[in-house]
């Protein structure tokens, strides 16, 4: 038998009744990913209150605008300001955090190429993991509001996570108790139903644990980017080959910078097609001393010659799911208007203006994406998943 909760992390009412008017949303979460941060300090977990009730309620706030497709702005900000509050008006939803279970420390290494820069390092606590997590969250919510707070928390679950790297499957959850139904085909179908024009959905294969579902997504992830023979040349004496995507040689003509055996060839030039994949991207040359770029650095403008912007999400969301008794790596690609026109690449303090889009031409010469026929990076993602591990997609 369980024990009751033990902790709260965050208490704005009572939810053993309900108030006129307003109904009562509960489900008990179990992390089945380990969480990197998610608590008040950046970076650092809080195995007590592994889970906050503000930052549930900005997860719910960013979901419920992607069921909000096809409204103006005006009525668009109107309308999540009435629900979700401003800083003029309070939200009319409210959120209860309740510990079940404490999280664990999680310092083994796992999921290193999608936790590239949260891995565990040894003797550093900033960079632990919490895991084995359980809580029960409640929302207060008025009646007339309920169906689309119980979408969103149902398209929150099922695509999304807890905590930095949740795009890429970190503080993923399971849940049987509550009033949100456990996931099956038909639920993700009619949750995609929802979802904006050019959505897809794709589903691995099946696993008994989430952590082999999980990395299920990271290894095709992985080699899509950066296969020897498929994504890059074959290396030799433990080095990496070059790159068959044109970024680095991109970067070596803009900077003028290249090692004496790394003369820039790349057909395609200026072009930057992984950046569809989400924002920023850090390249690392690993012969800067040989004569090689230095660190380099892709960010989104805010629009044509406007302000550089720190970063726009991915809107690829990869994660493990339970599905029925047993668990599916997930794929969601959702469009989110990233502005692929206005790039800009940094190299210290000097930006060069590049684009993230490319012609057929160029995805032509591309080998990644020629090997699909594709022509960007998310239509050769896709293909990837599903001709080379076998992921099928879910229509609605």
């Amino acid at each position: 038998m369980r024990s009751p909760p033990i902790a709260l992390s965050s208490v704005s009412w009572e939810p053993g009744g309900t108030e006129p008017g307003r109904a009562t949303i509960r489900c008990v979460l179990r992390s089945i990913t380990p969480i990197f941060g998610g608590s008040a300090r950046a970076r650092e977990c809080d195995f007590t209150h592994p889970v906050r009730g503000p930052s549930i309620r900005g997860l719910l706030r960013h979901w419920w605008r992607a069921l909000q497709h096809g409204k103006a702005v005006s009525e668009l900000k109107a309308a999540e300001d009435r629900l979700w509050g401003s800083v003029d008006h309070r939200s009319p939803v409210k959120v209860r955090v309740s510990t079940i279970r404490p999280g664990q420390p999680h310092k083994d290494k796992i999921a290193p190429y999608f936790l590239f820069s949260r891995s565990p390092k040894h003797g550093d606590p900033l960079a632990v993991l919490c895991k084995n997590a359980e809580v029960e969250v409640a929302l207060s919510v008025p009646v007339a509001n309920r169906a689309e707070v119980m979408d969103t928390l149902a398209l929150w679950l099922a695509f999304g996570g807890y905590g930095s790297r949740s795009r890429r499957g970190a503080g993923s959850f399971e849940w049987e108790k509550g009033d949100v139904p456990p996931l099956t085909q038909e639920i993700l179908r009619d949750l995609l139903k929802k979802l904006p024009a050019g959505s897809w959905l794709m589903l691995g294969p099946s696993r008994h644990d989430p952590l082999s579902a999980w990395t299920d997504l990271e290894t095709p992830f992985r080699t899509f980017r950066q296969e020897p023979g498929f994504a890059r040349n074959q290396g030799s004496n433990n080095k990496p080959g070059r790159s068959r995507w044109p970024e680095p040689d991109a970067i070596r003509r803009l900077t003028n910078r290249h090692a004496p055996t790394h003369a820039p060839s790349h057909p395609v030039d200026r072009a930057f097609p992984r950046a569809a994949m989400g924002l920023p991207i850090v390249f690392h040359f690993k012969d800067e001393k040989l004569g090689d770029p230095k660190d380099t650095t892709l960010v989104p403008r805010e629009s044509a010659n406007g302000p550089l912007l720190e970063r726009w999400g991915s809107p690829l969301h990869l994660k493990p799911i339970r599905l029925d008794s047993e668990y599916r790596g997930l794929a969601l690609y959702l469009p989110n208007d990233l502005p692929l026109e206005n790039l800009a690449l940094t190299v210290g303090h000097q930006p060069f203006d590049v684009r993230g889009v490319i012609t057929k031409e160029q995805a032509a010469q591309i080998h990644p994406l020629k090997e699909y026929n594709a022509l960007n990076a998310i239509t050769g993602f896709k293909a990837h998943l599903k001709q080379k591990y076998e992921f099928t997609e879910v229509t609605p």
